[in-house]
């Protein structure tokens, strides 16, 4: 069956390392309305010649996501995002944090770190509230990148290259 769109459709997948070996792995649940959004940031340095012209350097880009919880983010989904958290932030050892924004393309797993802290907050209800809101990940790349993945998923060795994923 072909599919209309690039990078896949299925949950983000967390894997956490020490020292190249994984240490455990969360799937979190779907992003709500405002989804996974995935960016890519320039990395260029600029300056001013004698002359007054201005010259730039390309050094490459960072990827920068956000994975929106705004609306809903149940109870599980909430102990997943905390344990995340708690492994990032861990001062005895030094985890590294990988994300694969959508499951069903590990070739496109990237390490990343947290750029912003995230609010909290329940739903109304009370003692019978249904989950949390106003979560809201973002992270970006460790590794300054030169080249976009390109994630075909009608290409037909783009299940070998799934096969083969470093991660």
């Amino acid at each position: 069956m072909e599919k209309y769109f690039e990078g896949g459709y299925q949950e983000p997948l967390f894997i956490i390392k020490l020292n190249d070996a994984e240490v455990e792995r969360f799937e979190l649940m779907l992003t709500g309305a405002e989804g996974l959004v995935k960016s890519h940031d320039d990395d260029t340095s600029t300056h001013k010649r004698m002359s007054g012209k201005i010259s730039t350097k390309k050094k490459g880009f960072y990827t920068k996501y956000i994975l929106s919880y705004v609306d809903y983010s149940p109870l599980e989904n909430q102990i997943k995002i905390k344990k995340i958290w708690n492994y990032y932030n861990d001062e005895e050892y030094n985890y590294s944090i990988y994300l694969c924004p959508r499951k069903d393309t590990p070739v496109d797993c990237q390490e990343v770190i947290f750029t912003k802290g995230f609010d909290e907050g329940i739903m109304r209800g009370g003692e019978n509230a249904p989950g949390n809101r106003l979560v809201k990940l973002e992270l970006q790349t460790v590794n300054r990148q030169h080249q976009l993945m390109i994630i075909d998923p009608n290409v037909s060795n783009f299940v070998a290259l799934c096969d083969y994923a470093i991660i």
